[in-house]
């Protein structure tokens, strides 16, 4: 991945010492660090399974959902789709009589790291388990009512784990996205990791993406960590390993840990292995004391799988857990065989965008389309981007697609660009 004006330099030798050891990819316990909803982590992740071969894989998402874990890996099922966690008040009669206080959904596509590993655990004969605690669950077992404080896309929906918020919130986000001239972390992330990091190795590509993660959790103290339910988190995280080791371990013999993979945002992923240090040392070796069962609760959790859709997913996106877009990253994903799949999605993007132009009007050809392409290659060429990004895309046909007032004509190319992005897909 090579360095571009106004990015970060991701490669100062003795943080790139410290995060090596503390991701050990090539270790018996390996972390590797994602993005959620991002095609290039998902591709970097297949990469490194197919190679690794864990015997176990731990997967950030709720571990309530572990009895699902069957049916979502099965590839017959057709994404999006996603895991559904609803929370009652507990009445006075029991769970039936409480109301539901909250619905969180958790959001899986083609592309998302989560569900290539649990399709690549599946495929390898793993073990996949879940790790994390669902929204407004103590990490005892126990729950409360989450507080929400966001509804996206006015579905009165939450999403769970969107800890990427804090990556793009940061300041060391906000001085690179001030120093690059990029528009926001999406636009920072996207060059960098996707059109930046398709061509890395499996790595190389998790070192840089802990790198960034790990420079943008130091500017969060720990008590502000604690208060936001972090800790908690990766506390939970951290036990779920530990028990996944003893586990392996008492197969194999003591003398040695199994194979486990960990699969976590990236900004869980920079501590994780400091806490899993911790839990062991406090439970000294030989302890076997497992992950806590479920406790008495203050409300009832019940947890289903549902068929979700590309514009619903693309209304809850690109605030905190992932970038908008999915038809587009899903091109991408789908073409990931490819020398290039950023040009065959761009191209895909284009020539649909040309057509729903012309429904509405446009004068617009296979002329245009190449020019456009053409033109997102140049510009990203010119920004020190190897391949064309969403950015670049839009640009593209605002440019070459505009043909009259840019007001009235802009507005309907701009919707029709944005549309084919979104798609329309609906899982099953």
């Amino acid at each position: 991945m090579s360095h571009r004006p106004g990015m970060p330099d991701l490669s100062a030798p003795a943080l790139r010492a410290r995060l090596t050891e503390t991701l050990g990819l090539s270790t018996s316990l390996a972390l590797f660090p994602v993005r959620h909803h991002s095609p290039v982590g998902a591709i970097q992740l297949e990469r490194w399974l197919a190679e690794q071969r864990p015997e176990y894989v731990l997967i950030e998402g709720p571990a309530l959902f572990n009895d699902r874990i069957e049916v979502l890996s099965d590839p017959q099922h057709v994404t999006p789709f996603a895991l559904v966690a609803t929370a009652h008040h507990k009445g006075g009669d029991g769970w039936s009589g409480g109301p539901e206080a909250t619905r969180t959904y958790y959001p899986l596509c083609d592309y998302s790291p989560e569900l290539v590993a649990l399709r690549m655990a599946r495929q390898l004969g793993a073990e996949a388990r879940f790790c994390d605690l669902a929204a407004g669950e103590y990490d005892d077992g126990s729950t409360s009512i989450p507080e929400v404080t966001e509804k996206p896309g006015g579905h009165g929906e939450q999403l769970g784990a969107i800890e990427d918020g804090a990556m793009a919130r940061s300041r060391f986000t906000r001085a690179i996205v001030e120093r690059s001239g990029c528009r926001d972390f999406d636009e920072v992330w996207e060059a960098l990791f996707e059109q930046g990091g398709f061509r890395s190795t499996p790595l190389e590509w998790a070192l840089q993406v802990a790198t960034y993660a790990f420079l943008a959790r130091a500017g969060y103290r720990n008590e502000e960590l604690a208060r936001n339910g972090t800790l908690t988190r990766e506390r939970c995280m951290a036990r779920h390993v530990v028990e996944v080791l003893r586990k392996g371990a008492r197969k194999v013999g003591k003398a040695s840990w199994p194979k486990v993979a960990v699969i976590t945002g990236a900004f869980h992923t920079v501590a994780l292995r400091d806490t899993i240090d911790v839990l062991l040392a406090e439970q000294g070796s030989k302890a076997k004391r497992p992950v806590k069962a479920a406790a008495r609760s203050k409300c009832h959790v019940e947890v289903f799988v549902a068929p979700y859709t590309f514009p619903r997913l693309d209304a809850l996106l690109g605030y905190g857990a992932g970038m908008s877009g999915p038809q587009f990253y899903q091109w991408v994903w789908e073409a990931r065989a490819q020398d290039d799949p950023f040009r065959s999605a761009a191209l895909r993007a284009l020539v649909e965008a040309s057509r729903l132009s012309r429904a509405d009007g446009e004068v617009l050809g296979t002329s245009d389309a190449i020019a456009a392409l053409a033109f997102a290659e140049s510009l990203a060429a010119f920004r020190g981007r190897p391949f064309v990004g969403r950015v670049e895309l839009i640009e593209a046909a605002r440019t070459c697609y505009v043909k009259g007032d840019h007001e009235l004509v802009g507005a309907r190319v701009l919707h029709a660009m944005a549309e084919v992005m979104r798609g329309d897909r609906v899982g099953s």
